[in-house]
């Protein structure tokens, strides 16, 4: 998707890496990655922790590869070995991009029979759903995963607005 900014804004950060996928996606770009993190650095902007965890989250369930990149200031941004609690944050989000390498692969042969994306935006398949259609950073993994990272520096946690007519199963419960 290009080399993001280490930051969180929609304009060339983190929801810009989200929204480059969704939109690719409706125009028949079906597979797509940004590096976990960010990649450019200016003077006065670094990778946070926070950041790189954030992204870590977001590219576990969105990303076709999973992959992390130090960055054009490696040494202004922080890095994933910077500290056990990073470290552990990777391996965690590593295994469960690996866990859902099957349902991937499933995904990618109905991508080529039919041409959907891997990672879609909810109006995909909620298309009548007006709230549906307008749940940004909510995304769906196929039709089966729905996801809704924190993309908000500071904030613990998201309000996730779930579709009538579906089963939904909270996945860290």
């Amino acid at each position: 998707l290009g080399d993001q900014l280490v930051s969180w804004d929609a304009h060339d950060g983190m929801k810009s890496a989200l929204l480059g996928m969704l939109q690719g996606g409706l125009s028949g770009l079906a597979m797509s990655h940004s590096d976990v993190g960010g990649y450019t650095a200016t003077p006065g902007r670094h990778r946070s922790a926070e950041l790189l965890m954030r992204w870590m989250e977001l590219s576990a369930l969105a990303d076709t590869i999973f992959r992390t990149h130090q960055g054009n200031r490696p040494l202004h941004n922080a890095q994933p070995w910077d500290t056990p609690a990073l470290l552990e944050h990777l391996a965690a989000f590593a295994r469960l991009h690996q866990a859902l390498g099957p349902y991937r692969a499933e995904l990618m042969k109905e991508s080529a029979a039919v041409g959907l994306p891997l990672t879609r935006p909810m109006l995909m398949h909620y298309a009548a759903d007006p709230v549906a259609s307008r749940c940004a950073g909510q995304f769906l993994m196929g039709r089966d995963i729905l996801a809704a990272p924190v993309m908000d520096k500071g904030t613990p946690r998201v309000h996730v607005y779930l579709p009538p007519g579906d089963v939904w199963l909270d996945a860290w419960a």
